[in-house]
């Protein structure tokens, strides 16, 4: 697919030749009545005046692609601002206390002045501290001048998860920092403006290698020192195949000489990872160091854990009584929290967190309960500290009342398992409005709360990764474990007979009027719209997906599938249909439930409705016979070849609709057209269907002309499996990529139907 094509440049009063030419160093234009006027004369055009350019694209490549938008804007959009250094999302940070870790601290800055290696990881279980001493340590080297770029992962978060996020944030950074890199970057970019879109190795490549490269082959462009790049949570990067691709790409480039740049990686020493960073190729290049809790941490939590309570005994908030020996915590009482922290850093914090909670405002009452929490703490902690950082999680949930306890979990069920929704969100589904803050009000040492006034945009959160852990691990948490199959069943039950309301108020003029009062008046009453819905049916699909059998009950599959049959699918907004595809046959096929048989069919079963639908199916295709999809898979999209259209009803009477999904070039791309009974195709949907059609034709000459050439022995300058770099060629139409797997247009020939004529 080509690019935008390059203007011509006319010179008033010359031969009349015009000459195509790039704008490289010229600053943006302005364009006045079709002549342009420079405001910074320099470049090719310096001193230029009495021309016109036409039909062109001006590019300036110190800030400009050829598309015309900013190289930082470009990069931003792409990449998770929120997972940098000084991000709001992540304030305040973890950090370091003063005077603690100093050895490791003092270890990776000998190493970031004189290094001896590439790449440092840094690695130890949850809770030692891994992400203060990446925040200290980058603000550091940040003072020194060093800081390259640094990306913090973070689970929860979809964009700070998502592997294709980092590339293009770590050069955004470098390109604030080094305006010769950015220089570099802009000529890339307008070579191939679909960079970004590109796989992890070669974002790696064009971004961070070949610019670089280039900057080191010319000498006035030589950087004095390597720049510092901090990866932090690489293990709670969504994709594991990914991390360890990332390692690899980073340990390649760590041994170039024309790359100046020092990577120290932190994360959890997690099998996969383990086994990667101990290959013998990595041993030259990469320095481990595992952090260990040892008596030097213990010191250092112990000092953390005065110092705190030092602040909150002389915060201007409080009233504390002091025992006669003047120590708070009494000195017995101290040592019955240090020893229980055993070294362990989250540990430590959750402690702080308990006796200054801002919700009490009682740190004495408080520091009893603690210790109350604390008993019998000491001689598990001091064997086994994750161990006791359990079951002190589980005191801190055992102080939430029973009355509020099933709405807690249902909350942090929807934590762990969605992201998606807002504390007002959840309230709704869960039918618990107004008493989030007030059933949280014992886990705000765990659990992040937004305030009233943030309730319909945000959602609680927690402090660690490490409390997200525990709940998930029914062995764990156990009754305080978050049920998946009620979450499903909440989703499901609950939202989509709201869902539904939305979908006929965005449709009015295909339901009835009385129908239409009443979903306007429900919809007014609820505290989002219907994305922060479709958003939940997203998670739904990919739990289906899962094909965990043990996840609902039989009562849970039932009201899941009243729900599912209730709603009104002929209002199926794009997209809509292929989840509850997924889901119906998920549910269907893995948990053996006893949803009707023909729920979801490609046969005339409903009368009169399927007859209509297929009529109406017959128009949009003008009588070109179509392939049913086939329900019988468990992934029912799966049958459908590249480039091929395909059809099934779903639903039952006036509710039901019929789904024509045509699947283009990549398998993992479809498009949708839904027919209801109610009236025919519309003019768009038939002018949508014969693009399809055109794009069909085109793909099916192009597989003639390889066929042939290969009959003939030749060689084609197309390739079918992949394009440029190794990757899925951007063809023509509505995709890129291609696979092997049957692309024939056969089966149920969806002509004009009789009213009344039934098919098998």
């Amino acid at each position: 697919m080509s690019g935008p094509q390059l203007g011509h440049v006319e010179a008033l009063g010359s031969s009349g030749r015009s000459y195509p030419m790039v704008a490289e160093g010229v600053q943006p234009l302005l364009v006045d009545s079709g002549y342009v006027h420079n405001t910074t004369p320099r470049g090719h055009f310096s001193g230029a005046h009495d021309f016109i350019i036409k039909d062109t694209t001006m590019n300036d490549y110190n800030n400009y692609f050829i598309t015309g938008q900013p190289v930082l804007d470009r990069l931003m959009d792409a990449g998770a601002p929120d997972a940098g250094l000084n991000a709001n999302a992540r304030y305040p940070p973890p950090k370091c206390h003063p005077d603690s870790r100093r050895r490791i601290l003092e270890k990776l800055e000998q190493w970031l002045l004189d290094p001896h290696w590439g790449m440092f990881w840094l690695y130890g279980p949850a809770g030692v501290g891994k992400s203060a001493i990446a925040q200290t340590f980058a603000e550091h080297a940040k003072t020194l001048e060093r800081l390259g770029a640094a990306y913090f992962f973070f689970a929860p978060d979809d964009k700070r998860s998502d592997p294709l996020c980092l590339i293009p944030s770590l050069a955004y950074q470098l390109a604030v920092l080094d305006a010769p890199y950015k220089e570099a970057l802009a000529p890339l970019f307008a070579a191939d403006p679909s960079i970004l879109r590109k796989t992890l190795h070669l974002q790696f490549q064009r971004l961070i290698v070949d610019p670089f490269s280039l900057l080191a082959s010319r000498p006035q462009h030589a950087t004095r020192h390597p720049y510092l790049v901090v990866i932090d949570g690489l293990d709670e990067c969504s994709d594991e195949l990914a991390q360890d691709e990332l390692i690899c790409l980073i340990n390649k480039a760590s041994q170039r000489k024309d790359l100046p740049l020092l990577w120290l990686i932190c994360s959890r020493p997690e099998p996969y990872l383990m086994y990667t960073f101990s290959r013998p190729d990595y041993s030259i290049r990469c320095y481990r160091e595992e952090l260990v809790i040892d008596d030097e941490t213990r010191r250092d939590v112990e000092r953390y854990l005065r110092d705190s309570f030092e602040k909150i005994l002389t915060s201007s908030r409080y009233v504390i009584t002091v025992p006669q020996d003047g120590c708070w915590p009494p000195q017995d009482d101290f040592r019955v929290i240090s020893r229980a922290s055993s070294g362990l850093f989250i540990f430590a914090e959750t402690v702080i967190r308990v006796v200054n909670d801002p919700e009490v405002r009682n740190p004495t009452i408080q520091l009893k309960l603690l210790l109350g929490m604390l008993k019998g703490l000491n001689h598990v902690g001091a064997r086994n500290p994750l161990r006791a950082l359990d079951i002190f999680y589980t005191r801190i949930l055992s102080k939430v009342s029973d009355l509020y306890l099933p709405v807690v979990t249902d909350f942090l069920g929807f934590r762990i398992y969605s992201d998606r929704h807002t504390v007002r969100g959840v309230e709704v589904l869960c039918g618990a409005e107004g008493i989030l803050h007030g059933a949280m009000e014992d886990l705000h040492s765990v659990v992040r709360v937004p305030p009233l006034e943030d309730a319909a945009k945000k959602f609680i959160s927690f402090y660690h990764k490490s409390f997200g852990d525990y709940l998930k691990d029914h062995r764990r948490s156990g009754r305080f474990h978050p049920s998946k199959g009620r979450f499903i069943t909440t989703v499901v039950a609950k939202g989509l007979p709201i869902y539904n309301h939305f979908l006929a108020c965005r449709n009015p003029d295909r339901v009835l009027p009385e129908e239409l009062a009443l979903s306007q008046s429900i919809t007014q009453q609820w505290p989002f719209d219907g994305n922060e819905m479709a958003v939940g049916f997203r998670t739904l699909w990919h739990l289906s997906n899962a094909k965990q059998k043990d996840v609902l009950t039989a009562d849970d599959t039932a009201s899941c599938f009243t729900a599912i049959r209730d709603l009104n699918f002929s209002l199926t907004e794009t997209n809509g249909t292929l989840y509850f595809f997924s889901l119906q046959n998920a549910i269907y096929q893995d948990w053996n439930t006893n949803i009707e048989q023909d729920f979801l069919r490609t046969h005339v079963v409903d009368e009169p409705t399927d007859t209509k639908l297929l009529h109406h199916l017959s128009i949009l295709t003008n009588g070109k016979p179509i392939k049913p999809i086939d329900i019988t898979r468990a992934e029912p999209l799966g049958g459908l070849g590249r480039c091929t259209m395909g059809y099934a009803i779903v639903g039952w009477g006036s509710k039901a609709c019929i789904a024509c999904i045509y699947r283009g070039y990549a398998t993992s791309e479809t498009w949708e057209i839904y027919l209801g009974t109610q009236s025919p195709p519309t003019t768009d949907q038939i002018s949508e269907f014969r693009t399809w059609e055109e794009v069909t034709e085109s793909y099916e000459a192009r597989q003639e002309d390889t066929t042939q050439l290969g009959e003939k022995g030749g060689e084609s300058d197309y390739s079918e499996d992949t394009g440029v770099d190794g990757e899925y060629e951007e063809g023509i139409g509505l995709g890129g990529g291609y696979e092997d797997i049957e692309s024939n247009i056969t089966g149920f020939r969806a002509g004009p139907v009789p009213w009344g004529t039934s098919y098998s």
